[in-house]
C-alpha cells in the first residue's frame, strides 16, 4: 500500500494505491473490460488517421488475396458445403478493423477530453508536475526556493483551471440566453442537450430483432434478395475481369 503523490492532483488528499498478489481469483472478481459499454467511445478526432489507413490497407489486402482462390470457385447459389468460409472471412475482416483502431484510435470515457483545454493549461500542468517532482526529490522541504516554486506553480495551474471552467459556463449561459431572447426553442434544446444531456446506450433493434444472430440473418436475407444480377452475360464478363485483376495482384 502506498500513496500516489503527483503534481497534477489539485486535492489536498492523496489517493492510495493497493497492490495484491493473489492466486485462484474467482471469475466474478476479475477485472472486466468495460470499454465496450456506452460510457466509452472511439475518438476519431484524436486518431492517427494516416496510420489507420496504412494498417487497414495492409490487413485487408492480405486478407482479400488469401480468400480470392476460394471465392473464385463458387458461383451464386453455390451449395459446396464451404459456407463456413464466409463467416470466417467476415470475422477476420472485423478483427482486422478492430486491431487497426485499437492501435490508432484512442478509446476514452465520455467527457475525458475537455474542449476548453488549451496550450496554456498544458504548459502550466507540466510546470506544476515538474516543480512537484523536484520538491519531492529534495526531501519535501517546507520552506525555500523549491517549496515556493511548487506552491506558486500549483496556484497558477489551479487559478487557470477555474478561469477556463468559468468561461465555459458563461459561454453556455450566454448561448442559452440568446436562444431564449430570440424564441429559438429548437436551438435552445440543442445547446442544452449537447452540454448537459447524458446519452444512455440503447439496445440495438433491427427489424424488431434484438439478438445478434437474428440481426445478422435479417441483413443476410435482405442483401440476398436485392443483390442479384440483371444480365448473365454482363455478370460473367465482370466476374472474369475481377478474378483476372486478383491474379495480377497475386503475381506482384
Amino acid at each position: 500500500m502506498s500513496t500516489v503523490d503527483v503534481g497534477n492532483n489539485m486535492s489536498d488528499h492523496l489517493p492510495i494505491e493497493v497492490r495484491l498478489a493473489m492466486q485462484d481469483v474467482p471469475v466474478e472478481c476479475r477485472d472486466n473490460d468495460k470499454t465496450n459499454d456506452g460510457s466509452y467511445q472511439l475518438r476519431w478526432d484524436k486518431a492517427n488517421l494516416h496510420q489507420y489507413d496504412t494498417l487497414t490497407h495492409n490487413y485487408l489486402d492480405a486478407l482479400g488475396l488469401s480468400y480470392a482462390n476460394f471465392f473464385s470457385t463458387c458461383s451464386m447459389g453455390c451449395s459446396c458445403g464451404n459456407l463456413w468460409m464466409i463467416d470466417d472471412y467476415y470475422r477476420k475482416i472485423v478483427s482486422a478493423l478492430t486491431s487497426a483502431d485499437a492501435t490508432c484510435v484512442p478509446r476514452k470515457r465520455v467527457g475525458f477530453y475537455k474542449h476548453w483545454w488549451d496550450i496554456e493549461l498544458q504548459e502550466l500542468k507540466m510546470k506544476n508536475i515538474e516543480s512537484h517532482k523536484l520538491w519531492i526529490a529534495a526531501g519535501r522541504p517546507m520552506s525555500g526556493e523549491l517549496y515556493d516554486r511548487k506552491r506558486v506553480c500549483k496556484a497558477q495551474y489551479r487559478r487557470s483551471l477555474r478561469h477556463h471552467q468559468r468561461e465555459v459556463t458563461c459561454s453556455i449561459s450566454n448561448d442559452l440566453h440568446d436562444c431564449l431572447m430570440q424564441k429559438d426553442v429548437s436551438n435552445f434544446w440543442k445547446t442544452w442537450n449537447s452540454k448537459f444531456k447524458r446519452h444512455k446506450p440503447q439496445s440495438p433493434s433491427v427489424g424488431g430483432f434484438t439478438r445478434k444472430t437474428d440481426i445478422a440473418n435479417a441483413f443476410a436475407d435482405n442483401f440476398a434478395s436485392v443483390c442479384s444480377y440483371n444480365s448473365l452475360e454482363q455478370n460473367a464478363k465482370l466476374r472474369s475481369e475481377f478474378f483476372y485483376r486478383i491474379q495480377q495482384l497475386q503475381k506482384l
